[in-house]
């Protein structure tokens, strides 16, 4: 028992950092995870921007077509074939939201939601928002919850519309990446906490069922003790009356010896009674005990009481008065 008692708190702790352990491990992973989707989706965003960037710069510079007939009768400005256009000029927002839908789609981002707005910036004077999204603006200042990009649309060295179209700005904005890799990770974020819930319930379990067992064997030791001094009582009762017995002043005095011979028989009643006791507690282990509940007389129990312990008093000249006036 002394040996129990010194490893079950170690088992214990054991068990305790071991949870601990993996709980860490699974955060960590988690979180190491959690980052990575991070990197690997504003990667993706950049790309997206960048090849956005690419597509939209082919709009910027040449003479925009002319809607109207080609006939050689009708007259033409000169100025409709050497004007230069912007993207903003030329593109719509339906055409640019479709662009950059497109292009999202193409990256694996088709369920990312985004706000965009094409700025034309003209140095020296102010810049001002040629296209825009419906809710831009409200996303813009919105910055906890939303990441951005700012790609600039400007024309290429040496190319005929350099110096000639204002440059532009586009700037696409997103959900926090941080919000958007959490969605994509719920299931198996939930997987997670499942598990560990799991490993917390198994654990609980587990130190439950060994306090119990603990428990159960200090009962069973303290009712082994207990059963060892019932033994010795009536063991000793019967040893002074066969002693008793011996003597020859009893043998000849046949109250006296049936007396003593009923005392025997009754400690030897009380010892089979202990037995019962034993044999009961083995049922009640596997809950198979059944009570059998009938009233007793407690002065009777008393009576048999005194009447067992009345030789070991008298062999320590003692005395034993019983005062039975209870109702």
């Amino acid at each position: 028992m002394v040996r129990i008692k010194r490893i079950f708190p170690i088992i214990i702790v054991l068990i305790g950092l071991s949870l601990i352990g993996i709980i860490y491990i699974q955060y960590s992973w988690l979180h190491s995870m959690l980052l990575l989707k991070q990197d690997q989706l504003k990667e993706k965003f950049q790309k997206v921007t960048e090849s956005l960037a690419t597509d939209l710069e082919k709009y910027r510079g040449a003479s925009k077509p002319s809607t109207r007939s080609n006939s050689f009768l009708e007259e033409s400005s000169p100025d409709d074939f050497f004007k230069f256009y912007s993207v903003s000029d030329r593109l719509t927002t339906q055409e640019i939201n479709e662009k950059i839908r497109l292009a999202f789609i193409a990256n694996n981002m088709k369920e990312v939601p985004f706000e965009f707005a094409l700025i034309v910036l003209k140095p020296g004077e102010h810049s001002y928002t040629a296209r825009r999204s419906q809710n831009f603006e409200e996303w813009y200042y919105d910055t906890i919850n939303h990441t951005s990009i700012a790609t600039p649309l400007a024309s290429r060295p040496g190319s005929e519309s350099e110096n000639l179209v204002p440059d532009e700005l586009l700037m696409i904005i997103i959900p926090a990446t941080k919000t958007l890799v959490f969605k994509d990770m719920t299931y198996l974020i939930i997987a997670a906490i499942a598990f560990t819930v799991i490993i917390l319930s198994a654990f609980y379990l587990t130190v439950n069922t060994m306090i119990r067992q603990k428990k159960l064997s200090e009962i069973k030791n303290d009712f082994i003790n207990n059963m060892t001094h019932e033994f010795k009582t009536p063991i000793a009762t019967i040893s002074l009356a066969v002693d008793a017995i011996r003597n020859e002043k009893v043998q000849r005095d046949t109250a006296k010896l049936g007396y003593f011979s009923s005392i025997i028989k009754e400690e030897n009643q009380r010892m089979n009674r202990q037995v019962e006791t034993i044999l009961k507690s083995a049922l009640m282990d596997r809950q198979e005990v059944q009570l059998n509940l009938k009233p007793l007389h407690v002065h009777e129990i008393i009576r048999d009481v005194a009447d067992n312990f009345i030789l070991r008093l008298q062999e320590k000249q003692g005395m034993l008065e019983t005062d039975l006036s209870a109702t």
